[in-house]
């Protein structure tokens, strides 16, 4: 199959080249900075320059693509509005317009669940997706990309597919990995965590996100519908922060008003396209994880 991957440097994006390499696909992937890329192209991999937030660097990279991975975004904190508004609202618009306008026949979108207006409780995928209040942020981006693939389903020849992560971990070695902040909060003598850290916390390994992800890609039963993806192990926040022996920086609690807490479960993946995780939060040691070869952010 070839597949066209944006954000292939990312933390989902790098597991998800991988498992597409295994699988034998003939993989591109969408670069700024291409020299990034170099040990990507060793390893088979077509890097073709261009930026998703630029329309006229996207045809040449969706010529004769069957399956477009959209998995690039600005995930870090303190990054001002415009620019979240740019790659996660403007680039996913682009992409999905330039796929459309080059016949690709799938396009798989990497949301979150953070685009739910409102979560409370057991969060299910027909839950409304929004900005809601949360104006200028990371979450209301994501919310108005999610919003933007929603409204391409079902319009022309373009199938698409919605997945959306809760927190996403690997092996500790990005910024953006959940196992590096908890980390660095496990090395603080006291933590502040809002009722205490005992509310659900949800959480997925990246390779399994890449998993669902291909999927959504090659499944003619996740056609236009979206789904949570979730390890859906149980697991409080404070129990993250403990380590193997039970050691960890004393957890004060704060009072929270706003954001009631919600689980995001993956049922629908499971049900529906046979998604089975394989990674679990104190199964994995990062020394026990192998990491995919190809830049790093």
């Amino acid at each position: 199959m070839r597949v066209l991957v944006t954000g292939a440097t990312g933390l989902i994006g790098r597991r998800l080249v991988e498992r597409l390499l295994e699988r034998g696909d003939t993989v591109s992937i969408l670069a700024r900075e291409p020299l990034r890329a170099l040990p990507l192209r060793k390893r088979g991999v077509r890097v073709l320059g261009g930026d998703i937030i630029v329309p006229r660097t996207l045809p040449h990279a969706l010529a004769q693509v069957e399956v477009v991975y959209h998995a690039a975004a600005l995930v870090q904190l303190g990054i001002p509005q415009p620019a979240l508004h740019q790659t996660n609202v403007v680039g996913t618009a682009n992409m999905l317009a330039a796929a459309q306008a080059a016949g690709t026949e799938r396009f798989v979108l990497v949301s979150s669940v953070a685009a739910y207006t409102r979560p409370s409780g057991a969060t299910t995928e027909d839950a409304p997706v929004g900005p809601g209040h949360r104006r200028g942020t990371y979450s209301a981006s994501k919310a108005r990309a999610d919003m933007l693939a929603s409204a391409a389903m079902g319009q022309g020849s373009l199938t698409v597919s919605i997945v959306r992560p809760v927190v996403v971990y690997d092996n500790g070695q990005r910024p953006t990995d959940a196992r590096t902040w908890v980390r660095r909060l496990r090395r603080l003598p006291i933590v502040g965590l809002p009722h205490g850290g005992s509310q659900a916390f949800d959480i997925v390994h990246a390779d399994d996100v890449a998993a669902l992800l291909i999927l959504c890609g090659t499944l003619p039963q996740a056609a236009n519908r979206a789904f949570n993806a979730s390890g859906d192990e149980g697991l409080r926040l404070r129990d993250l922060l403990r380590d193997e022996a039970g050691r960890g920086p004393m957890i004060l609690t704060l009072p929270w008003a706003n954001d009631p807490a919600a689980t995001f479960p993956a049922r629908r993946a499971r049900t529906e396209l046979g998604f089975l995780p394989t990674h679990s939060w104190f199964g994995d040691t990062p020394s026990s994880l192998t990491t995919p070869q190809g830049p790093t952010e």
